[in-house]
């Protein structure tokens, strides 16, 4: 009975589609692939962030609880009569275009749900991502002799062919279009990333100390100097022998120059 809902839906959208004159038919595919859109549900008043890639799309979310976070799932547009359909993690979504960077969708369930996909653009360019970066706060503090210090701990001798030199006394970020590379302590971690079209998020799977694995950011704020962002990461629970995921929100970043 689903399916033949679904069916004779489909069916009627597609019969008063096509007796409308579709002047410029354009391909909605090449729309939505290489860019980020906000898919809003007008009923239940939600908003889900989404990018198309060539053949899969990415859900980005700063709920570190969000099970969709990592989601990397196939889509494509099929047509019927000159209509097109988006078919999505075994849904299908009947979709036009509204203007350049608006999409009216229809999502076909048991219960339909109107949906409008809104295309995000970049706030900042995209370039001054690159570079050294350093945690604000924790770089104050270490900087600022007027703050009054624990004792200093004695460090544990460096690693073989390592010296005291080589010792950095907090996480540095230096990010390369395609990569992060993590220096703490006399450790290193390398990881790829993805950045997302709007330049807004950017995904890793890099160390950044000991039991600390950060997976995404949400950038807040960009310029040439500063960086605002809110992390996802997971953190090494030694009592339990597992791993928090949390969510670190306004982790403000300085360049170093």
């Amino acid at each position: 009975m689903k399916m033949n809902k679904s069916i004779i839906i489909l069916f009627l959208i597609s019969t008063i589609f096509s007796c409308q004159k579709n002047v410029d038919q354009i391909d909605i595919g090449n729309e939505l692939r290489g860019n980020t859109f906000d898919i809003i549900s007008i009923e239940e008043k939600d908003t889900i962030t989404i990018e198309f890639k060539d053949s899969i799309y990415s859900v980005f979310s700063t709920n570190a609880f969000f099970e969709d976070m990592y989601r990397k799932s196939p889509w494509r547009i099929t047509t019927l009569n000159s209509n097109q359909f988006l078919v999505i993690d075994s849904k299908t979504i009947a979709i036009k275009q509204r203007d350049e960077n608006i999409f009216d969708g229809l999502l076909i369930g048991d219960k339909d749900y109107e949906i409008t996909f809104k295309k995000r653009k970049s706030k900042w360019n995209k370039d001054f991502i690159v570079g050294q970066w350093v945690e604000k706060e924790i770089y104050d503090y270490r900087k600022n002799d007027s703050i009054l210090k624990p004792p200093t701990v004695p460090l544990p001798p460096p690693p073989k062919n390592l010296t005291k030199n080589d010792l950095y006394d907090q996480p540095v970020y230096e990010i390369k279009s395609d990569s992060i590379n993590v220096k703490y302590g006399y450790s290193k971690s390398k990881s790829a990333i993805d950045i997302n079209s709007s330049a807004e998020y950017i995904k890793m799977e890099v160390k950044s100390d000991w039991g600390i694995v950060e997976h995404l950011w949400k950038i807040k704020k960009l310029n040439d100097s500063i960086m605002i962002v809110d992390k996802i990461i997971t953190d090494k629970n030694n009592e339990y022998y597992s791993y928090d995921i949390k969510t670190l929100e306004n982790i403000v970043l300085i360049k170093k120059r």
